[in-house]
């Protein structure tokens, strides 16, 4: 693909681009380039995605400027110039919640407006669609009743509903080690057989089986990504980071949406535990160190993540700190955040969250201005904190709720979340 980003005023008028082939197709590029080559707009493979990101960044409030934005693309211009794709994508990302259209009372144009979720899912830079698609999947599953259960849910919902994972490519020479991966960290109560190792020579791997038992590794393995080996359990390293870092974006976009009650709290926890853990997977992070791990993302600032996380982590575990959860006020000597922005880091934690769980209802105490869910089955109830020990009674369930009766309780805030129950796993680095 080539491009550039021309320079307002800087009066250039020409560029130079370099295609590098092998060999054996030089002559079909030097063909290629010979007979001229015409850029073509993809702009609407991809147009909700931008429609959103304009929203996002105030540059169109109402949709005639919407239209307009539209008439001043390369694609308008190109010969799409009908308005039914435009229209299409404000429709589509209205019926997904990303953005909100609001009728002018006057009766001018209609007011448009990208919601929280949506300004979400552009920062994440997850593809609109997939998220949509990916949403809806996760919104059928069931509560689960413990962590393995939960993760291996939604590992293979991302593994069967994101393209770049479901098709990832493996070579034959792995394919032993992939049946393994699934059979032993995919089945973890089932013990093997004489009938398993017949199974193994017919075993024929099916759509998005690579990316599931990569995932799979990361969650249940994580020693084995330790030191940056070559090769994890016959798999080669590099062919695991497209589908890694692709599911963590996509994780972290589901964990991110717990305070804002969009997706269920379980999946919220999980996600977000997951998504910290793959992302810092050279470390070798257990269940539950998503929390210590976002904290020491925020103590680092984004310039010097890569280089103070490690570290900070590290120091953390090595003086036996499982979370975020410490009393003192002092910011570690690697912190580079400055004393007031440490402080109201320590003020955005859940520390100090309290929750207990009745049959009926949940006593509750969370930091003030919290999001405060509880659950029966899939229905949830959402509700923002106060000074005071809330009581919250459990959400009636519904008669035809396979998850009906499976009760729990979650708190959030921007970053951080803390839970009862089963969740709670995740509440603490696991040992």
């Amino acid at each position: 693909m080539f491009g550039r980003a021309g320079r307002i005023g800087a009066g250039e008028r020409e560029g130079h681009a370099y295609l590098l082939a092998a060999p054996s197709e030089r002559h079909h590029w030097q063909a290629r380039l010979a007979a001229g080559y015409t850029v073509t707009s993809r702009i609407r493979d991809r147009l909700p995605d931008h429609l959103l990101a304009e929203a996002v960044q105030n540059r169109l409030a109402t949709t005639t400027q919407a239209e307009n934005w539209w008439k001043s693309t390369l694609a308008f211009h190109q010969g799409l110039h009908p308005l039914d794709p435009l229209h299409d994508a404000t429709d589509f990302l209205t019926d997904t919640a990303y953005l909100t259209r609001t009728p002018d009372p006057d009766g001018g144009d209609d007011r448009i407006q990208a919601t929280e979720l949506g300004r979400l899912t552009s920062r994440f830079m997850v593809d609109a669609d997939l998220a949509s698609t990916l949403a809806d999947a996760t919104a059928h599953l069931p509560v689960p009743d413990n962590p393995d259960t939960a993760e291996d849910a939604l590992i293979t919902t991302l593994a069967t509903r994101l393209p770049a994972l479901e098709q990832a490519p493996f070579t034959d020479r792995a394919k032993a080690e992939l049946y393994n991966v699934l059979r032993t960290l995919g089945q973890p109560d089932q013990a093997t057989t004489d009938a398993d190792q017949d199974e193994e020579e017919d075993w024929q791997p099916v759509a998005g089986d690579l990316a599931r038992a990569v995932l799979l590794l990361v969650a249940r393995a994580p020693r084995a990504f330790r030191g940056r080996p070559a090769y994890i359990r016959g798999i080669p390293a590099d062919s695991m980071a497209p589908v890694l870092d692709d599911a963590q974006r996509y994780l972290a976009w589901l964990g991110a949406q717990g305070p804002l009650a969009t997706v269920h709290p379980w999946i919220a926890i999980t996600a977000a535990d997951l998504a910290q853990r793959i992302r810092w997977r050279t470390l070798g992070p257990s269940r539950g160190a998503g929390r210590l791990l976002w904290m020491c993302e925020q103590m680092a600032t984004p310039a010097h993540t890569h280089a103070l996380v490690p570290t900070m982590w590290q120091a953390a575990r090595a003086r036996g700190i499982d979370s975020p959860d410490w009393p003192g006020t002092t910011a570690p000597s690697t912190c580079r955040l400055t004393p007031a922005d440490y402080r109201t880091l320590l003020a955005s934690r859940t520390t100090g969250t309290e929750i207990t769980l009745h049959a009926d209802r949940a006593h509750i105490r969370a930091p003030r201005g919290a999001t405060v869910i509880t659950w029966n089955g899939t229905l949830t109830s959402w509700h923002t904190s106060t000074s005071t020990v809330l009581e919250i009674p459990h959400p009636a369930p519904q008669h035809d709720d396979p998850s009906a009766g499976k009760i729990g309780a979650a708190v959030f805030t921007r970053g951080d979340r803390t839970t009862a129950g089963w969740p709670s796993t995740y509440n603490r680095t696991s040992v």
